[in-house]
């Protein structure tokens, strides 16, 4: 060999000690090859405990095999195969022509001399690259999803968690669909994967993808060979069906396909897009919860705004009328009410007072208490019997046909001139007159509630009252208004009550409403509480009262 050749051997070996990475020191052991080895190289394969030998690098030859084992699987015999240990240890092999006729003993010592030191470094460098890198696209992947935990608006945060997972599997089809406790699954992001696809997959024991996924709450990888899918549709190579189970239970499915083989779905990922999932499974929980929470403030504000509009419709302050004081009030258990209470200026001039009560309660009742409203006021410019405005309102009511709801009322006619004090009642409880002495009469009697038949008939009830006398119209509210032992108030409280004698309306009222907190305490409201109190008064003043004859 010539000095020049020679250094150029030593500068090759050089360059070859100074590889960054196993294809580096390949291309520069291929151009040593002739020198060190005394032929080309064909190919080069790393050891395998369980395979013997498998083809990393081919350089190009057709005939190297993909894998070869020196006694049971030989080489064809085109070629020679030259192993190299490192440490007394198999590392690889490269191959040559047969008819090169290399000196084997002497190749194997150049090689495991030279090439072995610089395989196994730089692979074993390039294996630590790569899991740095790995690593660092893991982290980065996990920190990405738990940044999604704070994510409060859900269609965009459903389709985040596609993304990152999409991109870290290097898979682009797939599905995300979520379920509410018994109610069907609704497909909330489709990327290739509609729902009519995912309704047709089955696993090879028959079992339907989704419910797999309720029923096993854990990350599963099938392959195609594993799944079978409706006629007409494309089985995927592969499959990862990964379960949203969140503090809750199961709130959905994520899918992922793929539809060739090479992707990065493996077992070895699992243990990393598990954690991510259950990641994802708490952002979507929490963005739902959230979406829950502002639908139920919205629904809450515009109850608000309901009741005020329907505290809006009842009467602020009583009229001011010569010889009668009023007062009156309207608590409601739900944030809207269904009971009703007005005062009317009647066409013979008479003082109408009404007081109602619909069945039911919330939203439904105060949209039906808003109409009987309207159909009281309209009655009353045209009557001045209380059965006659209730005939009216009856027949209004019963061609709304409101779902089988129903108004039970009571109306009262005062003319203070005569003293004449007419009601109707439908439904409802009779009004009461507390006499100046303290004796108590029921006035009404029994009739079908509002609503419920367009042909009822309703009967005026005549009794006279005079000044010291005290009127009340309420609801069952009162009445039944019940403790913490489920003990009601009961009428009898509330004749002792006004038996006791108060004379002014705000007193009796007020006085009223407090035996009923005082007798319900703590115990929730079960209904409205309405009432009118009319206090008959001399004509000719407001709050003067003169004995009773």
């Amino acid at each position: 060999m010539s000095s020049a050749a020679a250094q150029g051997g030593i500068e090759g070996v050089r360059e070859l000690y100074l590889s960054l990475n196993p294809e580096e020191a390949y291309q520069r052991l291929r151009e040593l090859a002739p020198q060190l080895l005394g032929a080309e190289i064909r190919g080069a394969y790393m050891a395998d405990e369980s395979r013997g030998f498998v083809l990393d690098k081919a350089f190009g030859v057709t005939a190297a095999p993909r894998t070869w084992h020196p006694t049971r699987d030989p080489l064809p015999s085109s070629l020679d195969g030259i192993i190299f240990r490192y440490k007394g240890r198999p590392l690889g092999a490269v191959v040559v022509d047969m008819a090169a006729s290399v000196d084997t003993s002497a190749a194997q010592q150049s090689l495991e001399w030279h090439f072995a030191p610089v395989l196994f470094r730089t692979s074993w460098l390039n294996e630590a690259i790569d899991e740095v890198a790995q690593a660092r696209d893991q982290v980065r992947f996990l920190l990405e999803m738990g940044g999604l935990l704070g994510r409060i608006d859900l269609e965009p945060l459903l389709i985040n968690v596609l993304e990152l997972l999409s991109d870290f599997l290097d898979v682009p089809i797939g599905a995300v669909v979520l379920q509410e406790g018994d109610e069907e699954p609704s497909l909330a992001v489709d990327w290739g994967l509609p729902m009519t696809v995912l309704e047709g997959i089955r696993t090879s024991s028959g079992t339907d993808l989704l419910r797999f996924a309720r029923e096993h709450q854990e990350a599963h990888i099938f392959t195609d060979a594993e799944l079978s899918v409706r006629a007409g549709a494309r089985s995927p190579d592969r499959l990862l069906v990964m379960p949203l189970v969140s503090s809750t239970g199961y709130i959905g499915t994520i899918v992922l396909a793929s539809g060739a083989p090479g992707t990065r779905l493996s077992e070895d990922l699992l243990h990393i897009v598990e954690p991510a999932v259950k990641l994802a499974a708490t952002a979507i929980e929490n963005a739902r919860l959230f979406a829950i929470k502002l639908q139920h403030e919205k629904e809450q504000q515009q109850l608000a705004l309901a009741r005020r509009i329907q505290a809006g419709l009842l009467p602020s302050t009583p009229p001011e009328v010569d010889g009668v004081q009023l007062a009156a009030t309207s608590v409601s258990a739900n944030m809207i009410g269904g009971d009703y209470f007005d005062y009317f200026t009647l066409p013979d001039g008479s003082l109408g007072l009404a007081v109602a009560d619909v069945a039911g309660k919330g939203i439904p009742a105060g949209l039906i208490m808003t109409a009987a409203r309207a159909m009281f006021r309209t009655a009353a410019l045209q009557h001045a019997s209380p059965a006659a405005i209730l005939d009216c309102v009856n027949r209004n009511l019963a061609e709304e046909e409101f779902s089988n709801r129903f108004v039970t009322a009571v109306f009262a006619r005062l003319d203070l001139r005569s003293g004449a004090c007419t009601v109707a009642c439908a439904g409802h409880e009779p009004a009461m007159v507390r006499r100046a002495d303290g004796a108590i009469e029921r006035v009404g009697g029994p009739a079908l509630p509002l609503g419920v038949m367009n042909d009822a008939r309703y009967k005026d009830h005549q009794v006279h009252v005079a000044p010291g006398d005290v009127l009340v119209l309420f609801t069952d509210g009162v009445t039944e208004a019940m403790n913490g032992d489920r003990q009601q108030f009961g009428v009898e409280r509330l004749e002792t009550l006004l038996a006791d004698g108060l004379q002014e309306a705000e007193a009796v009222r007020d006085q009223i409403l407090a035996d009923i907190s005082d007798h319900v305490g703590s115990s929730p409201r079960h209904d409205d509480t309405t009432l009118i109190v009319a206090s008959i008064v001399p004509p000719d003043g407001r709050g003067a009262l003169l004995e009773a004859p």
